[in-house]
């Protein structure tokens, strides 16, 4: 993940763990951890000390999709096959609410009754990612998703990160 952030956007967030260095609309007592993408150069992440490495992972992941986004809009109108395949991938398991529908195909009434802001699109991946990982989110079990929601998700957010990265490698190969 780090490899994507730097060669994105030249940096990674910063990560903090005082709660005073949150934006002010999050609530530091009732925050593990959090990630906003406009403050300081490259963002920041705030992990609270109680957290573990799921919570890390999953507000990594946050930072990660910021810079895999604008990397997907930096190759748009890119024609070589690194770009496309990267493209075509973002479009399948990302774009468009990808995520979200890939979750109601395997876990349907998981999804209906579980909360909106843990099936929301921005936070499927992230938790997938910080789950596989293991540990909680600063709950007493880790916010599992449905049947079969974490593994597929995780996989499918690796193979976008493995494009992200052959596309950063072929342009910066070229750019020698």
């Amino acid at each position: 993940m780090l490899r994507i952030m730097q060669g994105s956007r030249g940096g990674v967030p910063d990560v903090v763990r005082d709660p005073n260095k949150l934006p002010p609309n999050i609530d530091p007592f009732n925050t593990i951890g959090a990630y906003t993408h406009n403050v300081a150069p490259f963002g920041r992440i705030f992990i609270a000390p109680t957290a573990g490495p799921a919570t890390q992972t999953h507000e990594l992941s946050h930072a990660t999709n910021y810079d895999i986004a604008k990397l997907y809009y930096d190759a748009l109108d890119k024609k070589t096959p690194e770009a496309r395949q990267f493209v075509d991938a973002f479009k399948k398991l990302s774009g468009n609410n990808a995520v979200v529908e890939q979750a109601n195909k395997l876990a349907p009434e998981w999804m209906k009754t579980e909360s909106p802001y843990r099936t929301s699109s921005n936070e499927l991946s992230a938790f997938a990612m910080g789950n596989m990982i293991g540990g909680s989110h600063g709950k007493e079990q880790p916010w599992r998703g449905g049947l079969h929601v974490d593994p597929t998700l995780a996989t499918q957010y690796s193979i976008l990160m493995d494009l992200a990265e052959k596309y950063l490698t072929s342009v910066s190969s070229k750019g020698k």
